[in-house]
This record gives C-alpha cells, structure tokens and sequence, in this order.
C-alpha cells in the first residue's frame, strides 16, 4: 500500500470519527428535547395545532402517541448503528410530518435539528463514499455559521439592547452598584456584533480558533443567563449542543475554507441549506420569512398576539387554559406565550397567522364577536420605526372565512 494510500485512509478515518461524533450529537440533542416538550410532538392538548395548510387533519389519540414514539424510536435505533442512514431519513420525514401539522413544532432548535439530522441522511455512510461524508460535514458546518451569524443580525436593534439583554442580566445586575450596572448597555451593544463575528469567523481559517474560542465564552454567558434562573429550559440543551457542534465541525479544521463550506461541491441539498440559512433570513425583516427560521430567538424584535375576553368567555374556558388568563381593566386577557410555554415547554411561535389560530379556538367559548379580541404587535420591518399593530375580534375571523 503506498504512502498516498495511508494518508487518504487515515483520512477518511477521521472524517468517518467526526461524523460519527456529529451524528451522535444531534440525535442526542433531539432526543433530549423531544423529552423536555414532551406535549409538543402529540395531538391531545389544550393549546391549538397549527397545520402548515387548513383542512390537514390531526392525529388522533392514541396514534399521535405511537407517531411520537415512533420518532424516538427511530433517533434511538441511529444512535447505536453503525449505518445510520435509513434510520436517519426515517425520523426526518416523521420530523417533517410533525412539523407540518403543527407549526408550533418549528422552533429555531427544532429547525436547525431537522436540517442537520438532513445532511446526515442524505449521504452515505461506507468508506468509498468518504467524499460525501466530508461534504456532510460542509453542510452542516454552514448551517451552524449561520445561525450565529443572523442570531446576531436579528439581534442589532434597540429593543435588544435596552431591553431584552438587560433583563436577562437583571438577577446579576441587582446585586451590583449603579454605576458597574449601566455598563449593561454597552455590553448588550456587542453581543450581536460578537456573534456576527463568530459566524463570519468561523467560515475563515485566519479567524476560526478566535471564533471558537469567542463561541464557547458565550455559551458559558448563556448558561450563566438561563440555569440559574431556570428560565426556557427546553434551550438548555441546544446551547450545549452548539457548543459541542461547534468543537466537532470546526476545532482544528485547517484545511477547509470558506469555498468548501459555502459551495461543498455545488450539492444539491447542500444549496437548499445555503438557501434557507444563508439567504432567507434576510427576508425575515420585510415580513417574507418567518422569525424563528430566521434566528430570532431572544432577538426582541418578534411578532406578539394576546388575547383579550370578557368574563363570560374566561368562565367558559377548561379550567388548565384559565391558568393563563390575568385579571385586567376593563377585560381580563389571555396570555398566549405563557400558556404556550407552561403547556409545550416552548414558547409560542411568534407569527400572526399562529395568533390567529389560538384566537379562533379560544372563539369557540365565545357568544358575541367582543367577547375575545386578539392584539397583535407585528415585528419591525427594516425602516419601520415603531411596529404595526392590528385588532381584530371573533366577528373578523368568521368574515376572514
């Protein structure tokens, strides 16, 4: 065997390890997280499905179980085999199916775990295939890159920075003097400028080792920000994951440029992904795309929808909805995040044709068209200064019919 030939086999090794690595890691992830939001993969629940279509059906109980189970399943058996790749396709289209009979389902881990658990299934796994496993690896490469890169796009507005960021800090900024507390500000100014860089740096060979190194201090930020106050505990496990995704993809990785991540042989899959991660974010601030497949999260400029009922309507409602529901002047209202969260683990997917869902449901309890009014605060759209709002009550939706 000639020298050429052992350095392309222990090349090949190494991508094949790698891979195995990724692959581990991100059926992990989902498992975890399926785990942590365990009503938001199965039909019988309170807060509403939102098909990708109307008219598509639910599953009814007890399938949706076996469907869930299904997908666990699935995760489990690609976890332990060497040869993954029918297992892999297999929970990817159970994931898609999910998804498309409930739009909740689309959180931004959930759609970065579906894109990855894609470019893992759809290539090969045998070592005459090497090629395509190191394209694989290009794919998935991209898909981290960018989500750090428009997280901190989204996140270069005032709201961020006044706001968002700073209550997050708060636990920490009250146990500090003034004058040390205002600083706040200037460091909410650089964390999107922060993740911008890492998502630039990562692509390059010069700047990877600053990137990964700038990467991992911030998901030691975000740890700090969320554990302590066990706040959004679903993310708990993607923060970590992308830490480790980040270690595995790109930790000592000299040899691949920003050609190869962003081209990666010109594969077809591979140019969905630089389509929908690279390019359709952008569409996001003239409302074309939506927020969470946009890296939003945590941004502070998202869509919010509430609710607004009259007492006879809170009467009605199943007592674990009214859990949800607060006392106001003159109307009580109902607030759609929070029953999202304390029912799903999750927090409502923030588009107004999902408000609009819940408002339709929350419509059947209702006599007259006032009785529930939904408020809707639509993201800012580049060069909007304040955001649009709209009402509209039970009376409207029957008309929007």
């Amino acid at each position: 065997m000639s020298v050429n030939s052992n350095i392309r086999e222990a090349y090949d090794d190494g991508i094949k390890n790698k891979i195995g690595w990724l692959k581990n890691s991100v059926v992990l992830a989902v498992l975890v997280g399926i785990a942590l939001s365990p009503r938001l993969w199965i039909s019988t629940r309170s807060y509403p499905l939102v098909p990708i279509f109307n008219g598509l059906p639910s599953i009814p109980f007890p399938l949706d179980y076996l469907v869930a189970a299904a997908l666990v399943g699935l995760l489990g058996i690609a976890l332990f085999s060497a040869q993954p790749r029918k297992y892999l396709i297999g929970s990817v289209g159970v994931f898609g199916i999910l998804f498309c009979l409930d739009q909740s389902r689309g959180q931004p881990w959930c759609y970065q775990y579906f894109l990855m658990l894609g470019a893992l299934s759809f290539y090969s796994w045998r070592r005459e295939r090497g090629q395509q496993l190191e394209t694989a690896l290009n794919t998935c490469r991209l898909i981290v890159a960018s989500i750090y890169f428009w997280s901190g796009v989204q996140k270069l507005n005032w709201e961020f920075v006044a706001s968002v960021f700073p209550d997050l800090m708060s636990p920490y900024l009250r146990r500090l003097p003034i004058n040390i507390g205002s600083g706040a500000l200037i460091l909410s100014a650089l964390v999107p400028l922060i993740e911008i860089s890492v998502g630039l740096g990562l692509l390059t060979r010069r700047f990877r080792n600053i990137s990964i190194a700038l990467a991992l201090m911030g998901h030691l930020v975000v740890f700090l920000l969320f554990v302590p106050t066990r706040r959004n505990i679903v993310i708990w496990p993607w923060n970590l994951a992308m830490l480790v995704f980040v270690l595995i993809l790109f930790w000592r990785e000299r040899g691949t440029s920003y050609r190869d991540i962003l081209f990666a042989r010109r594969h077809v899959f591979h140019l969905v992904v630089l389509v929908l991660c690279g390019l359709m974010p952008a569409f996001s601030f003239f409302g074309l795309w939506d927020s969470y497949l946009s890296a939003s999260l945590y941004s502070g400029n998202i869509s919010s929808g509430t609710l607004l009922l009259s007492e006879k309507v809170r009467g009605r409602l199943p007592s674990q909805v009214q859990d949800f529901v607060y006392t106001s002047t003159p109307r009580s209202f109902l607030n759609v995040h929070r029953w999202s969260s304390s029912e799903l683990n999750v927090p409502a997917y923030p588009e107004a044709r999902i408000y609009h869902s819940v408002h339709r449901a929350v419509c059947n309890y209702a006599e007259d068209p006032d009785d529930v009014v939904l408020s809707i605060s639509f993201r800012r759209r580049l060069f909007e200064l304040e955001p649009r709002t709209e009402l509209s009550n039970c009376g409207d939706l029957a008309a929007a019919k």
